[in-house]
């Protein structure tokens, strides 16, 4: 097991049980104590546990802010809406297209009118959204279950990605920045969101307007890689002239640029 996705594990067993011992988790997983020390000492670095010293603690305010997919889906939940409708209006009859899990893209099905589309996604909400819809052929590709995020992610969710090649991708992202371009506050999202942006023919991200002038901890891709950004119609002049020579940015709501 890589130890990104053995992280994953440790997170969701922390959401269930708020403390775990390095003996138990050595036990798990069938590896040395050595071994969970040294992921835990590294999910504590990154903020994403309370290291002890015999094991861990949930991180809760961390978690509650950083990875809590339910909590994020309802903050600027008006924006996020204006965003997803938006975003749903550039998928086309026919399309094949990639919905990334984020608290936006989740908004995405209901506004969704084009006929006779394929849509693969790595959420769980998006796919219980679907699992129903007329004209929707739904591909849910597998992994590991992440259930801060909602999502499945791990290695076997990029290769299932890898394989595939989408007319468009729809993706959120944490910061956005034009030195560092898009990023992301936590490593086990990375890997899809790369895979998702290499295998699309064009690009989306879907950010409200707090996330321009922001780094996050891991790049996902430069503007280079970027088709257009769709933000809400609260975004200052200032931020889009600022951007708008970088990438093509789409203002849904009632904001006349396009």
């Amino acid at each position: 097991m890589k130890h990104k996705e053995r992280q994953l594990q440790i997170l969701n067993l922390l959401n269930e049980e708020k403390e775990v011992s390095v003996e138990e988790l050595a036990e798990k997983f069938d590896v040395s104590a050595s071994t969970i020390r040294r992921e835990l000492n590294i999910m504590n670095q990154l903020g994403l546990i309370i290291r002890t010293h015999g094991g861990a603690l949930a991180q809760v305010n961390k978690n509650d802010e950083i990875l809590d997919h339910t909590k994020r889906k309802f903050h600027n939940y008006h924006e996020k809406m204006e965003i997803a409708k938006k975003a749903a209006s550039y998928v086309k009859d026919n399309e094949f297209v990639f919905l990334h899990s984020s608290s936006i893209t989740d908004l995405m099905p209901p506004f969704l009118t084009a006929r006779n589309i394929t849509v693969a996604t790595n959420s769980l909400n998006i796919a219980k959204s679907l699992a129903d819809a007329d004209d929707c052929q739904l591909i849910v590709v597998g992994g590991l279950y992440y259930k801060f995020a909602e999502a499945v992610e791990g290695m076997m969710t990029v290769e299932q990605i890898q394989s595939m090649h989408f007319k468009k991708a729809f993706l959120g992202a944490n910061g956005v920045d034009l030195q560092m371009g898009f990023s992301t506050i936590t490593e086990y999202e990375l890997g899809s969101k790369i895979a998702t942006v290499a295998s699309s023919d064009e690009t989306f991200f879907l950010c409200e307007h707090q996330k321009f002038d922001r780094k996050s901890a891991f790049q996902i891709v430069d503007f280079r890689s970027v088709n257009h950004i769709i933000t809400d119609s609260k975004v200052s002049d200032h931020l889009y002239n600022k951007y708008c020579t970088a990438c093509h940015i789409i203002v849904a709501g009632s904001r006349g640029h396009i």
